[in-house]
C-alpha cells in the first residue's frame, strides 16, 4: 500500500465535507497526543456519518470503503453481528487488505499519477 488506511478514509470522507468541517476534523485529529485508529474513526464520526458512503456514494466504489469498515475491520469483544452494518466496532488497527487496497489500487492512484503528471506539466510551463 502507497497510502495508510487513514489517510485513503480521510480523502474519501473529504469530498462529502465542506472545507470548513474538514479542517475542523483534522485540528480535532492534530490536538491528539496518540491518535489510535479507533480514536481517528470516532473523530470522523461526530461530523460524517459513514452510511452516506453506502446510501449516497459519490462514485459507486465509496461503498467499498463502508464494507471495509462495517465487514472487514477487527471487531470489538461487544460487538453484535445483529448491529453488522449499523456501528463500527474498531478493535486495533485497521487492516491492510480487502477492499482498502482494491479501493487505492484503482481509484486513489490513478488520480495521484494525474496529478503528478499535471503537476510536472505545470512546472515545464
Amino acid at each position: 500500500m502507497t497510502f495508510t488506511p487513514r489517510k485513503i478514509i480521510f480523502l474519501v470522507v473529504s469530498q462529502y465535507l465542506t472545507d470548513a468541517t474538514s479542517e475542523i476534523i483534522l485540528t480535532e485529529i492534530c490536538k491528539q497526543r496518540r491518535l489510535s485508529d479507533n480514536t481517528f474513526i470516532k473523530i470522523i464520526e461526530k461530523y460524517f456519518d459513514f452510511k452516506t458512503l453506502r446510501d449516497k456514494p459519490i462514485i459507486k466504489e465509496d461503498i467499498w470503503i463502508f464494507n471495509y469498515l462495517m465487514y472487514q475491520v477487527n471487531h470489538k469483544g461487544n460487538f453484535n453481528p445483529l448491529n453488522s452494518g449499523e456501528e463500527i466496532s474498531l478493535r486495533g488497527r485497521l487492516p491492510k487488505k480487502g477492499l482498502i487496497i482494491k479501493y487505492e489500487k484503482q481509484i486513489i492512484l490513478p488520480q495521484y499519477k494525474v496529478l503528478a503528471s499535471a503537476k510536472e506539466i505545470l512546472q515545464i510551463i
